[in-house]
């Protein structure tokens, strides 16, 4: 017994040492981008379930596929985090209510290029100067898959109202890239096949 009370307390140690040594600005990038996907997910899935009581089955396709892909990317983040060995934060219920479906396509397609632009970057240059490969990693799958969402999302802004043909999307199952109408041979993002990609319902 007295061996294995000194090697867990060892092994303690090289815990609270790893803790100590995890990259302090990812960690936080991480926890914050794996509660807000978190939070997109519940919202968009909110948002297709007010499409489809509008009356706009296309729209509420794009909004699952939006959840899929934000799932994914949270998914990913979970796996950085414990990967640095960092904490992960306990979800809280979104204050964030779904409005119209028009204002929803405008508001995510804000948010998107927000992110895509804006907060991901930022996020991928903080993981490369702590040097954390696997957070760089999720942030730029995300990066990339956001930048197709915000399109999207203006492209069925622009179109709303005139009875746009359905759309059918496809979602990367590693890196969660969105594409409408057909299926890349080579995913863009992770380079994974094409094969990896699920049609959404």
């Amino acid at each position: 017994m007295k061996h294995i009370a000194s090697f867990s307390i060892v092994a303690v140690g090289l815990a609270v040492g790893a803790l100590a040594q995890a990259p302090a600005q990812t960690a936080k990038n991480l926890q914050s981008a794996y509660l807000g996907e978190g939070e997109a997910t519940t919202f968009y899935r909110q948002c297709a379930q007010r499409a489809t009581r509008e009356g706009y089955p296309e729209m509420a396709r794009l909004f699952r596929a939006a959840a899929a892909s934000e799932e994914i990317h949270r998914g990913n983040h979970l796996r950085a985090l414990r990967q640095i060995g960092a904490p992960v934060p306990r979800p809280k219920p979104s204050a964030e209510v779904p409005k119209s479906t028009r204002e929803n396509l405008a508001a995510s397609a804000a948010d998107e290029r927000q992110e895509c632009r804006v907060m991901y970057p930022d996020y991928y240059r903080a993981a490369q100067r702590e040097n954390a490969p696997g957070a760089m990693q999720t942030f730029r799958y995300a990066r990339q898959a956001e930048k197709a969402h915000a399109q999207l999302f203006q492209r069925a802004y622009n179109r709303f109202g005139r009875r746009p043909p359905p759309s059918e999307y496809f979602v990367c199952q590693t890196c969660g890239m969105t594409v409408a109408e057909a299926v890349p041979a080579v995913c863009p993002t992770c380079r994974g096949s094409g094969l990896n990609y699920k049609q959404i319902e």
